[in-house]
């Protein structure tokens, strides 16, 4: 079965996201794959 994959909605589809200060960041949300994760894990601390 193949699994329909949406463009992430925060980066566009990119994989990375623009700083303000200048240059860019690899998108946290995708990890900089560019594809909409199925399931988010939160973070412990």
């Amino acid at each position: 079965m193949m699994h329909e994959s949406k463009p992430c909605a925060y980066c566009s589809g990119n994989g990375y996201v623009y700083v303000v200060l200048g240059g860019s960041e690899t998108c946290y949300c995708c990890k900089g794959t560019g594809v909409e994760q199925q399931k988010v894990e939160a973070v412990t601390k």
